[in-house]
C-alpha cells in the first residue's frame, strides 16, 4: 500500500511530462499540411493501449490469476514505458527545438532528414523567423498569463477540461463495474469493456481522416449535441431500468454512441487544438496548462463519479449532460 502511495505520484508526473512533450514533438516534426493527422497519432496510440490493457484484464481473469491481477496489470505497463524510453534515445531533435537552443546547422540537417529531401529552404526560413520571435520571449510563463495571450490560455485549458467533463472517462474507467451492476458476469463485463475499447480506438480514425476536411469546430459542435442527447437517453434509461428490460438496450446503445462520438471529436481534438492555437514562444507552457487541466479534472471525475452516481442516481447523468451544453457553447 505504501509503495503504491509513493509510486503513483511519480507515475502521475511522468504521464504529465509525456502528455506535454509528445503532442509538441508530433506538431513540430509533422509536415505543415499533415500536422493535424500526425498530432492525432497520440490519441490513436493512447486508445490502442487502453484496449490492450482491457484485453490483459480479461486474460488474467480467465486464467484465474486474479491474486496476481493488479501486479500483472501494473507490471505490463513496463512494456510501453520502456518503448517510450528506448524510442526517445533514437529520436532526432525537432528543428524548432534546435533553433531555439542555437544549433541552426543541425536543425537544417534534421529538417532535411525528416522531410526526406534537400529543398527545405522555405520551411526552414519560416522556422528561423519563428524561432527569432520566440527568442525575444525571456519569460514564457509570464507571457502566457499576460492579457495578450489570455484567449490562447483559456481555450487551451478549456479544451482538455471539457474533454474530461464530457464524462467519457467514467465509462472507460468503470465499464466493468457498470456492466456488473446491470447483472452481467465478470467475464461478460470484461468482454463488454473490450468492445467499448475497440469502438473507442476505431472511431479515433474517423477524426484522423475528417478533421482536416470538415475542420475542428464542426467536429466539436456536432459531438457536443450528439453526446448531450446520448447522455439524456442514458439518464432516462437508468431511471427506467427497473421498470422495463428494453431500457437496458437503450442504455448500452446510448453509451456506445457517446463513446463513438467522443472518439472522433473531443478525444483527439482536445490535444490537437492547444498545439495549433499557441505561438511558438508559449507552446510548451500552453500544453502544460492543458495537460494539467486534463489530469486534474480526470482525477476529480474518477474520485467522485461513483459516489455521485449512487447518491444522485439519474441526476448525475443529467448533470454531465449539462456539461455538454458548455462544450457546444465553447
Amino acid at each position: 500500500m505504501y509503495d503504491q502511495r509513493l509510486t503513483r505520484p511519480v507515475v502521475w508526473i511522468q504521464i504529465f511530462f509525456a502528455s506535454v512533450s509528445v503532442p509538441i514533438y508530433n506538431s513540430e516534426m509533422a509536415p505543415p499540411h499533415l500536422r493535424g493527422r500526425f498530432n492525432q497519432f497520440y490519441q490513436i496510440i493512447l486508445t490502442l493501449f487502453i484496449l490492450v490493457a482491457q484485453v490483459i484484464n480479461l486474460i488474467i481473469n480467465l486464467t484465474n490469476a486474479v491474486r496476481w491481477g493488479w501486479r500483472l496489470s501494473l507490471g505490463f505497463a513496463f512494456v510501453p514505458s520502456s518503448v517510450l524510453f528506448l524510442g526517445g534515445i533514437f529520436l532526432p531533435d525537432s528543428p524548432n527545438s534546435l533553433l531555439e537552443r542555437g544549433f541552426p546547422e543541425q536543425a537544417r540537417k534534421n529538417l532535411e532528414y525528416v522531410r526526406g529531401r534537400k529543398d527545405v529552404d522555405k520551411e526552414f526560413n519560416d522556422l528561423v523567423e519563428a524561432a527569432h520571435i520566440a527568442a525575444q520571449c525571456k519569460n514564457p510563463w509570464g507571457t502566457i498569463f499576460s492579457k495578450k495571450y489570455w484567449p490562447q490560455l483559456v481555450l487551451s485549458a478549456c479544451s482538455t477540461t471539457f474533454q474530461q467533463w464530457t464524462g467519457i472517462n467514467t465509462l472507460i474507467f468503470y465499464a466493468p463495474q457498470l456492466f456488473l451492476a446491470l447483472g452481467t458476469t465478470k467475464n461478460i463485463s470484461l468482454i463488454a469493456a473490450i468492445i467499448l475499447g475497440a469502438c473507442n480506438h476505431l472511431a479515433t480514425y474517423v477524426a484522423w481522416w475528417t478533421a482536416d476536411i470538415f475542420g475542428r469546430k464542426t467536429l466539436f459542435l456536432q459531438a457536443g449535441f450528439q453526446m448531450a442527447g446520448a447522455l439524456s437517453v442514458v439518464a432516462i434509461s437508468l431511471k427506467c431500468l427497473g421498470e422495463q428490460g428494453v431500457w437496458m438496450a437503450w442504455y448500452i446503445l446510448a453509451n456506445h454512441l457517446r463513446l463513438w462520438v467522443y472518439a472522433w471529436s473531443w478525444g483527439p481534438l482536445g490535444w490537437l487544438y492547444p498545439t495549433e492555437i499557441q505561438t511558438l514562444e508559449t507552446r510548451s507552457c500552453g500544453l502544460a496548462v492543458a495537460s494539467f487541466c486534463n489530469l486534474l479534472f480526470g482525477a476529480v471525475v474518477a474520485q467522485t463519479f461513483l459516489t455521485m452516481l449512487c447518491r444522485l442516481q439519474v441526476w448525475s447523468k443529467c448533470y454531465v449532460s449539462c456539461m455538454h451544453v458548455f462544450c457546444v457553447a465553447m
